[in-house]
């Protein structure tokens, strides 16, 4: 089923996707309950799909219940969790996209948020990358510790990758709101050349 699910979104058969995935979380949360990493893993693909609909808020609050099972299974600092705090992070930034036109001051909430959990992702991922003589210390397999390196690493490229898109996000707001809106363009096809420019002109907009 759930690579069926997959199949779909891939289609761009998003409601079909939806209806789907919503099975797939009830059927874990009747077999597991909801304090499983199974059932987070669902979960975070249901929010996946409901993000590509629109559906913002119901897709945070899947994903703050993932991040609370998450932490109590496995640790605030394992990259499990960072892998949820990267995806609240990108909400966060396309919030700031969705309600620019509703309440400036909303958008810095959702800036500042942002941050703190972009921070918090990258926090974790470079702990794992550079461990302390502690952690090195503690009995690991050799191949997970490769897994989870590799893991980081993605993750940390995601996390500074967002970083920039959320600094745009921060000059548009203080400078010129509806440019927020060429910066979805931007956080969709992630061309480097015009974020840069993009990031030029407001930089040019700022200081007037």
């Amino acid at each position: 089923m759930m690579f069926h699910s997959m199949e779909l979104m891939n289609l761009k058969q998003l409601d079909e996707a939806e209806n789907l995935r919503r099975k797939i979380l009830h059927i874990m949360e009747l077999s597991k309950g909801w304090d499983s990493l199974g059932t987070t893993a669902a979960a975070v693909q249901l929010s996946v799909t409901l993000v590509a609909l629109g559906k913002l808020r119901e897709s945070e609050e899947l994903l703050q219940r993932c991040l609370a099972v998450r932490k109590k299974i496995l640790s605030e600092d394992h990259i499990q969790v960072a892998s949820i705090l990267v995806h609240l992070a990108r909400l966060s930034l396309l919030r700031i996209i969705s309600d620019i036109k509703v309440n400036n001051d909303l958008c810095r909430s959702h800036l500042v948020r942002g941050k703190r959990l972009v921070n918090d992702a990258i926090r974790i991922a470079e702990k794992i990358l550079n461990p302390s003589r502690e952690d090195q210390k503690k009995p690991k397999n050799a191949f997970g510790i490769e897994l989870e390196r590799i893991a980081a690493t993605g993750i940390l490229l995601e996390a500074l990758e967002i970083v920039g898109h959320l600094d745009s996000g921060r000059m548009a707001i203080q400078a010129w709101a509806p440019a927020v809106l060429f910066l979805c363009f931007i956080y969709t096809f992630g061309n480097y050349w015009i974020h840069h420019l993009f990031c030029l002109l407001l930089t040019k907009q700022c200081s007037l």
